[in-house]
This record gives structure tokens, sequence and C-alpha cells, in this order.
């Protein structure tokens, strides 16, 4: 995306600005999803727990050629980060994002240097509003044709690596939780 956009043609780049913001949620969408079918699979607990809460009737529960996760996953929105949080307590707790931007890794590794106690809040402090910020971008420009947002590198920077980042921690601590591996392909 970076190498394609073209910023001497405000027209394509105004374009690609705001399609850029739909594709990263779509992302996060797929991603979130996915991941809740594989939590859920994995940890009956929690799934128990969401059956409770939703209020599921039994007769639902045994839909042919559909598991139960999936089937659970359809109640979620997961471009919309109230439903986010909604799916995911019942695995996390509450405060399922605060809990994946405020929890430090052991370590991990940025542009190639080891960093120790990695967490988002410590490079985005202001973690929430940008998120809060991209995903009401993306609403816009899915629903307002006539939305014309105010294009800053900077946040667009800011909002892609919160976006990436969130995603990759999830999975270290999904990972952690189960203590699961890293195979060598």
């Amino acid at each position: 995306m970076h190498s394609f956009i073209n910023k001497d043609n405000d027209k394509l780049f105004n374009i690609a600005f705001k399609q850029y913001f739909v594709f990263l949620i779509s992302c996060w969408e797929t991603y979130f999803r996915d991941t809740f079918v594989y939590v859920n699979t994995m940890d009956s607990c929690s799934i128990e727990k969401l059956i409770a809460q939703m209020h599921v009737r039994e007769n639902l529960l045994d839909l042919p050629n559909i598991t139960l996760p999936e089937l659970l996953s359809k109640s979620f929105n997961f471009q919309n980060l109230e439903d986010l949080e909604a799916a995911y307590n019942s695995f996390w707790g509450n405060n399922f994002l605060n809990n994946m931007c405020e929890n430090k890794t052991d370590f991990c590794v940025l542009n190639g240097k080891i960093a120790e106690s990695f967490s988002i809040k410590s490079l985005f402090p202001e973690w929430e509003s940008i998120i809060s910020k991209a995903f009401n971008i993306k609403h816009k420009v899915v629903h307002d044709a006539n939305y014309r947002p105010n294009i800053d590198i900077s946040f667009i920077q800011k909002a892609e690596a919160i976006l990436l980042f969130i995603p990759q921690l999830t999975t270290y601590f999904i990972a952690k939780r189960f203590n699961l591996k890293c195979i060598e392909l």
C-alpha cells in the first residue's frame, strides 16, 4: 500500500486513504472472528460462559455442519469494538482490549531489536483514541459517501501499527495461555 500510493495525485491518494481504513478494519474483523472460533474450540469453559450469557436455545446447538464456536461467532460484529469486547470477555475477563494493550510481553523483536516488557501502551499511550478514530473513519467511509477526512500521515502510521500489533499480541497471549509452542517449518 505504501509504495502503491502516488502522493502527487490527490484524488487517488484520498481514495486510497479512505479505503485503507476499510481494509485494515476488515482484516481486523477476519482475524478476531477466526481467533474467536479457534479459542472457543480450544476452551470449553469459555464457550459455556458465552452460551449462558447469550441465553442460547438448546435446539440451536444441534445444527448439522456447523460447530458451536462458528455458530456463536455469528452473534458478534467484529468490526464493532463493543461486540469485540463482548466476544472476548468470556475468555479474558473484562476489558479485553485493555488487557491486550497494557499487558507486557516477556520479550519481542521490533525492527530487529529485542524489546523486553513490551506493551502497546508503552509505545502508544493514546491507543484507545487512535483505535476509536480509525473505526470511526472506516464507518464514515462505508456509510457516508460525502465524507472527506483530513489526511494525517502520522495518524495513519499509528493506526496501522496499533491495528497490527493488537492481533499479534493477542496471538502471543493466546499461545502463552494455552502453552502452545512455536513449530519450526
